[in-house]
């Protein structure tokens, strides 16, 4: 199995990261204003993207306060249903360094690029959004 890997310095509390990583006003300042959950652990978020059909169901299996949050893809395009992700918050500088893993692909083709340079894209919005609390989803 293959995996996509991120590391990321933010200027923001590791708090400031768990609340967008793990509440609904939170999903909606970075990822997609159409993301419905309560970001409990054992329940899923909803995310629909406007003017497109394609919906990703995300189920929480972990929520550790500020530490770790981890969802795997129940519903989606491609080859994501059955992956998982992964976002380690450890305090560094005054700010959160952020590692992300998205695991559990069956190769390195279609959806896996393309997943690659969208989880850059969003892990940018995310960091922007923990730093300012100004919304910016990658999806309207």
């Amino acid at each position: 199995m293959h995996s996509l890997d991120h590391e990321l310095s933010i200027n923001a509390s590791p708090q400031r990261v768990y609340r967008a990583l793990t509440t609904p006003d939170g999903l909606r300042g970075w990822f997609s204003t159409g993301s419905e959950g309560s970001g409990a652990p054992g329940t899923n978020w909803d995310m629909a993207f406007a003017g497109s059909s394609t919906r990703f169901i995300w189920e929480i299996t972990t929520s550790t306060p500020d530490t770790t949050v981890a969802w795997r893809c129940l519903e989606g395009p491609g080859d994501s249903p059955g992956t998982s992700v992964t976002f380690d918050l450890d305090q560094r500088n005054g700010g959160t360094l952020l590692r992300f893993s998205h695991s559990g692909w069956p190769h390195t083709e279609g959806n896996f690029v393309r997943c690659n340079t969208l989880w850059g894209g969003l892990l940018h919005r995310l960091a922007d959004f923990a730093e300012t609390d100004r919304p910016s989803p990658l999806y309207n």
